[in-house]
């Protein structure tokens, strides 16, 4: 019974003469119409996924900068600012860097995006404050001796 078993795989195992050794990466066995239908069905998987991947990252985009917009609209409404006097705070006040944490946790909007609509200068400087924000608000650690 095993060597029934065997017996398919040394047919056509590496040193068989018969091994497909000659054949190369995009190569195939087969007719010409078999190629045909080999490139349809690779064709579509293809789109599907490409299609499927596309449609979802756009709608997850357009409601992330959707909350993203609730959030800031929401935040100036507690503070009592407006969009006029948000721009004229400094790229690192309070207000701002607690929005502009918010959205970064809570969103996939990035750290331009988060630059230009708080009015902080640039996505680095973003960065910079959300960096040493969250350095400020970490645990010291216990140091080993």
């Amino acid at each position: 019974m095993a060597q029934r078993a065997l017996a398919p795989r040394a047919k056509f195992g590496p040193a068989s003469p018969t091994h497909p050794r000659h054949l190369r990466r995009g190569w195939y066995w087969g007719t010409e119409a078999f190629r045909e239908k080999l490139i349809k069905l690779a064709g579509k998987v293809t789109l599907r996924k490409k299609g499927k991947a596309y449609r979802t990252g756009a709608i997850k985009r357009a409601h992330d900068m959707a909350e993203a917009e609730r959030l800031v609209a929401e935040g100036l409404g507690k503070a009592g600012l407006t969009e006029h006097a948000l721009s004229n705070l400094k790229g690192s006040a309070p207000i701002k860097v607690a929005l502009a944490e918010k959205i970064w946790k809570t969103t996939t909007m990035d750290q331009s995006w988060i630059a230009k609509r708080l009015w902080m200068k640039s996505a680095s400087n973003v960065s910079q404050i959300l960096n040493r924000t969250e350095k400020a608000t970490q645990l010291p650690t216990r140091q080993s001796r």
